[in-house]
């Protein structure tokens, strides 16, 4: 089994447009799920894409896959356990003070999945900046990680005064300057 993926910072229309671009260009199957209140989750076929768009921008993750599910589980973590050949971005919060990492992944063991995901990840790194000054608050400590990615857009929300945030609580920003 495969693990591959990184976070990054970059807004949910960039990964959207990434998503779009990669369903078109390997024919895949694209499943947008909200997980809150409930979970929900739409098929969305290429031909869709921009009549099912306010779905995908109210929606928390997508799921690219090769081959459409015969059996489509009900539940949030069933739906995960039989999609694991899936790629999938897990988008971060945004609004106009902050914005924290998203994320891609997969655990796919398929060859022909892997090869997909591999060439989608790479293409999306290559359009991204990396490196970044990562702050905790708590213990006022700095360190620059040369291997962080963020989008252009990400970075000007940055300057523009936004915190920069990581997945999920704690006191870690990031600085999204290269030197």
């Amino acid at each position: 089994m495969a693990n591959m993926g990184f976070q990054f910072h970059a807004t949910k229309s960039e990964i959207i447009e990434v998503v779009k671009k990669s369903q078109n260009l390997f024919d895949l199957y694209m499943f947008s799920i909200k997980l809150f209140p409930e979970f929900e989750y739409f098929l969305i076929s290429k031909n869709e894409f921009a009549e099912k768009l306010s779905f995908l921008n109210d929606s928390d993750m997508i799921f690219l896959s090769v081959s459409k599910p015969d059996i489509i589980p009900k539940e949030y973590y069933d739906f995960v356990r039989s999609n694991k050949e899936s790629l999938v971005f897990q988008f971060g919060k945004q609004n106009d003070n902050f914005l924290t990492e998203s994320s891609i992944g997969t655990l796919a063991d398929d060859n022909e999945a892997l090869k997909k995901w591999k060439k989608i990840i790479n293409d999306f790194k290559k359009t991204m900046l990396k490196g970044a000054w990562i702050y905790n608050d708590l213990t006022d400590t700095k360190a620059f990680y040369k291997n962080h990615y963020y989008t252009e857009t990400a970075q000007k929300l940055y300057k523009e005064g936004a915190e920069i945030r990581q997945f999920v609580g704690g006191s870690t920003l990031y600085h999204l300057i290269q030197d």
